[in-house]
């Protein structure tokens, strides 16, 4: 199981946000909860329409359930520091 919190650090509000990462050993992912996930090694969380927008000083948060070790590569993503 894992979870990603993106906290907005600057002064204005995030309208949108994307995370890409990928597993170094293979692992898989079966499940996840408060995010739109696509691919398959590389994967991407993007936004849903209700934590769409982080203003400034707040966090939101996904996760999900694998299967495998889960190595992770780099994350990056569209607001990614």
């Amino acid at each position: 199981q894992g979870a990603v919190k993106i906290t907005n650090t600057g002064k204005v509000a995030i309208r949108g946000w994307q995370v890409d990462w990928s597993f170094t050993d293979n692992s898989t992912i079966s499940s996840n909860w408060n995010s739109l996930l696509s691919g398959d090694n590389p994967y991407s969380s993007s936004n849903l329409e209700w934590n769409k927008t982080i203003a400034p000083g707040q966090t939101v948060e996904f996760g999900f359930i694998g299967n495998g070790a889960g190595q992770a590569s780099a994350v990056s993503g569209d607001i990614c520091q």
